[in-house]
């Protein structure tokens, strides 16, 4: 049998505190956003996306033209996403599962030696300029 006792809900003061603080600075940050700004950030966000969406469409034409796979493989392999996710999407919709997951195991390597090489390159810039 289990004990019955009496939860305490209430909270200490400085947990009220705390939120009412969090609270207050997160107004006023959202105060110092103007309109303009945010509709700014969206279309900037909306041209990037349509750039990158050009740009994964262009590549998906390639590749379905010189390996004959189906678009829809082509699309999985080529989203952004978890590996694990898209070989489980792969699995639903039947589509060529080896080569989702060949795909986004080749680019999480290339990614992981590229970056560190990239962020030296930029460092090195930098002290350069410095």
């Amino acid at each position: 049998m289990h004990k019955i006792t009496k939860i305490d809900l209430t909270h200490p003061m400085y947990f009220i505190l705390i939120q009412h603080l969090q609270n207050v600075s997160i107004h006023k940050i959202t105060i110092l956003i103007s309109f303009q700004e945010i509709t700014k950030t969206a279309l900037q966000t909306l041209g990037h996306f349509l750039i990158l969406a050009l740009i994964s469409a262009i590549f998906m034409v390639i590749v379905w033209w010189i390996t004959d796979f189906e678009l829809l493989s082509i699309l999985l392999a080529f989203s952004p996403g978890g590996q694990a996710e898209m070989n489980i999407i792969a699995i639903i919709v039947g589509a060529n599962l080896p080569y989702v997951a060949l795909h986004h195991v080749v680019r999480l390597f290339l990614v992981m030696a590229i970056a560190p090489m990239m962020l030296q390159f930029v460092m090195g810039k930098k002290r350069n300029q410095q």
